[in-house]
C-alpha cells in the first residue's frame, strides 16, 4: 500500500480515536495465556516488544507482543493496542490491526494462534475489520523466539505473523534418533534434532583387526583411525 493510503488510514483512524479510547479502557485487565493445558506466558516480553518487518513494504514493521498489550505506544497505537503497523525509521505508527481487549485464543489447521481485531471501532477501508493473529509454532531448537510474517494482506486489512519457539512446544521435549539414515522422534535419542541431523547419514566405523570399517554402532572415521593407527586405511 502506498503512504498515501497510509495518510488516509491514519486520517480515519482519527476520527474514530474517542470510541477508540472507550473501548481501550474496557480492554481485559486479565488475560489468560494458557490454552488446551499449554502456557504460553513465558513468550510474554515485558522488557521489549516483538517485531518484524513486513514482507510487501521494507519501510514498515508490526510490533506485538504475547499475552499483554504493547509495551510501545503514540498516539496511533494508545495503551491497549495488540498489534501495531508503523514506519520503521520514525517509529511513527500508521495502524492498529488489534486491540488486545479483543484478544482470543483459537486452533485450525496451522496451529494454535491468538486472535484480535479492531471490534469495528476501526474499520478497514476497503470494508470489515482490522484482524491480526499470533500463530505459535514448536522449534525445539529456538531457544530465543523467531518471529515471521505468515500472512499479510493489506486489502484483507489483516497480517498473522508466527513466533516459532521451544515454548510453542507443549507434552514433554521432542527427542531424535538417527535410524536408517534419518533423525525420527524417539524417546532415547537427542534432544536437538539439529545434531541428529549432524551425525544422521554419515557412515560410523569399528576397528576390526586393525583396519576401520564401516559399522552401525561404530564411531567417526577420525576417532576409528586414532584407535587403529593413522596409517590404517579404510577397506
Amino acid at each position: 500500500m502506498s503512504d498515501q493510503s497510509h495518510s488516509i488510514k491514519m486520517a480515519t483512524h482519527s476520527v474514530t480515536s474517542v470510541l477508540m479510547i472507550f473501548l481501550l479502557s474496557g480492554a481485559k485487565g486479565e488475560f489468560s495465556c494458557k490454552f488446551k493445558d499449554h502456557d504460553y506466558s513465558p513468550l510474554t516480553n515485558d522488557a521489549e516488544d516483538y517485531v518484524v518487518q513486513s514482507e510487501f513494504y521494507p519501510n514498515y514493521e508490526f510490533i506485538f507482543n504475547v499475552c499483554r498489550q504493547t509495551i510501545w505506544t503514540d498516539d496511533e497505537c494508545p495503551s491497549g493496542s495488540g498489534m501495531c503497523e508503523r514506519l520503521i525509521e520514525s517509529h511513527q505508527a500508521t495502524d492498529i490491526y488489534g486491540l488486545f481487549g479483543t484478544a482470543e485464543f483459537s486452533e485450525d489447521s496451522s496451529g494454535v494462534y491468538i486472535e484480535m481485531t479492531t471490534a469495528n471501532q476501526y474499520p478497514c477501508m476497503f470494508g470489515g475489520d482490522m484482524q491480526s493473529r499470533i500463530y505459535f509454532a514448536c522449534d525445539q531448537s529456538a531457544k530465543t523466539p523467531i518471529i515471521s510474517i505468515k500472512k499479510e494482506d493489506y486489502y484483507e486489512c489483516l497480517i498473522h505473523v508466527q513466533i516459532s519457539s521451544e515454548h510453542a512446544c507443549s507434552g514433554n521435549p521432542a527427542k531424535f534418533k538417527c535410524i536408517d539414515n534419518k533423525c525420527v522422534e524417539d524417546a532415547d535419542g537427542m534432544p536437538d534434532i539439529k545434531a541428529c541431523d549432524a551425525v544422521c547419514g554419515v557412515p560410523k566405523y569399528r576397528c576390526i583387526d586393525n583396519k576401520c570399517v564401516e559399522s552401525e554402532d561404530g564411531d567417526k572415521y577420525s576417532d576409528c583411525t586414532a584407535i587403529c593407527g593413522r596409517n590404517i586405511q579404510d577397506i
